[in-house]
């Protein structure tokens, strides 16, 4: 028998429990185990609470008498909240020991430029950026051999084509995909006008064609006309010719049948 994997999201875990038509043993299945993974995302599934005299007695059989969900609902993917908080912590004391850092850089560069005020103008800013921004000006000799490659123009520009070739190829490549984009788009362009124009010269067609039947049924309603008068017209002849002489054709016989 294959088994089935699903995913879901606590917010679709809340829609199985409570937004079925009727709750049922399963819903509120789902419902314990939805609560038992949002407290184990507040990591407070263990946290504890006293309660006395009677209705701790009672709750006491009401937890001998409960389970624990039947759902084997798998809860590894679950990121707990205290982990973000302490991350969140860790950032906190990072920025205020960077600020304090940047505090104390300020105020250094105050001192090199004699400068009372804490306000910066972008007049001075050849001098904030001068010899306290640069790392090899007072170089330590430890450092030295890096400084001496940031000075060489051929290191440098070796970097540079290492760094901006794979950005550089890509660009490339992407402008060799436009392009080939751009013919396609023209000779789309060209075979939707083509297509374009031969639909004008179907509709046209259609048009005539459409002028031509109802010519046809004109012409035919006439030949119809011209049939309706003509049969008139013989049944007219008969009556006037053919008739009169076939009411005399019965006594001519009788009269030369002897004779014969």
């Amino acid at each position: 028998m294959s088994t089935t994997h699903i995913e879901v999201t606590l917010k679709e875990m809340l829609q199985m429990s409570l937004g079925a038509p009727k709750i049922t043993d399963i819903n509120l299945s789902i419902l314990h185990s939805l609560f038992n993974i949002l407290l184990k995302k507040l990591d407070c599934q263990y946290e504890k609470v006293t309660v006395y005299g009677l209705e701790g007695a009672c709750i006491k059989s009401i937890l001998d008498n409960s389970r624990i969900s039947p759902l084997p609902f798998n809860t590894d993917k679950t990121e707990l909240l205290s982990t973000k908080l302490e991350k969140l912590e860790i950032l906190e004391e990072h920025y205020k020991r960077v600020a304090h850092q940047l505090e104390e850089h300020f105020e250094e560069i105050r001192i090199c430029n004699k400068k009372n005020s804490a306000k910066y103008s972008v007049v001075d800013w050849s001098k904030y950026s001068g010899p306290c921004e640069w790392f090899c000006t007072t170089a330590e000799p430890a450092s030295q051999p890096f400084c001496d490659l940031l000075e060489n123009y051929d290191f440098i520009m070796s970097v540079k084509r290492i760094v901006e070739e794979p950005i550089v190829g890509k660009i490339l490549d992407m402008r060799k995909r436009l392009e080939n984009l751009h013919v396609e788009m023209l000779d789309y362009q060209r075979r939707l006008a083509d297509t374009c124009e031969r639909l004008a010269y179907i509709e046209k067609v259609a048009d005539e064609i459409s002028n031509f039947s109802q010519y046809l049924a004109m012409e035919q309603n006439s030949f119809t006309q011209a049939m309706v008068e003509l049969q008139d017209m013989i049944d007219g002849k008969m009556h006037k010719i053919v008739l009169p002489s076939l009411k005399k054709m019965p006594s001519y016989t009788v009269k030369y049948i002897p004779r014969l």
